[in-house]
């Protein structure tokens, strides 16, 4: 067994969610986890560690055919038409997830029905009225299933937290089993090296500085 401590920095804004890469043995345990804010106006935050990127409402998935980010949606004939931000390469028949969606009804699997353009799809799902992209939600995310589907079972949370205003955390005592649960491609059977921070800030307003360190001890199986 070795143990293995990384610090990482990052900044967010107020009132919103980020997902922060945490390098660590592809598995093992987590021993501690230390959280403080270095910089900005002091505030709350959620804590919410993953053994896999897409099970954060900020982020996708590792290896999917196609994901990317929402920049709009607009009715279509009753039925939503999404606005990616590059050019998507669905196809009618694909079925994609959509996270961190404002109005949400959308935050569901959707089957697509027609393409529009490069960058436009019609699904399957009414449009009623939505509430529109933006603060709380500025970043919402569509991709299409993992290629491995037992790679997702109903929740990946390994660790979860609060933060008081002006107060670090600092959980020492940690003896938490993790194995990263990326999705691994239809080719390549690599194990990911990483845990995910799912990091929610309360407010408003201007962006925080923190710093997030994590130790984790590895285990070697025979």
């Amino acid at each position: 067994m070795s143990i293995y401590t990384k610090t990482v920095d990052f900044s967010i804004a107020a009132g919103t969610v980020k997902c922060i890469e945490l390098p660590t043995v592809p598995r093992g345990k987590i021993k501690r986890v230390v959280i403080t804010q270095v910089s900005g106006t002091a505030i709350a935050a959620t804590v919410r560690i993953y053994d896999r990127k897409g099970a954060s409402v900020a982020a996708n998935d590792i290896e999917t055919a196609d994901a990317g980010i929402i920049t709009a949606y607009a009715n279509s004939g009753g039925s939503v038409q999404f606005t990616t931000e590059v050019a998507h390469g669905l196809s009618p028949g694909d079925v994609i997830e959509i996270k961190n969606c404002p109005n949400a009804a959308f935050n569901v699997d959707h089957t697509v029905v027609s393409i529009t353009s490069s960058t436009q799809f019609v699904t399957d799902i009414a449009y009623g009225t939505p509430t529109a992209i933006g603060t709380p939600n500025p970043k919402v995310l569509y991709q299409t299933k993992p290629f491995l589907t037992t790679q997702k079972p109903v929740t990946h949370l390994l660790y979860s937290a609060s933060i008081s205003s002006g107060t670090d955390l600092a959980a020492l005592d940690l003896d938490i089993s993790f194995e990263n649960r990326d999705n691994q491609s239809s080719v390549s059977r690599t194990r990911n090296s990483a845990l995910w921070l799912d990091f929610t800030t309360a407010g408003i307003g201007a962006a925080s500085t923190w710093q997030v360190s994590i130790t984790t001890e590895s285990i070697t199986l025979f």
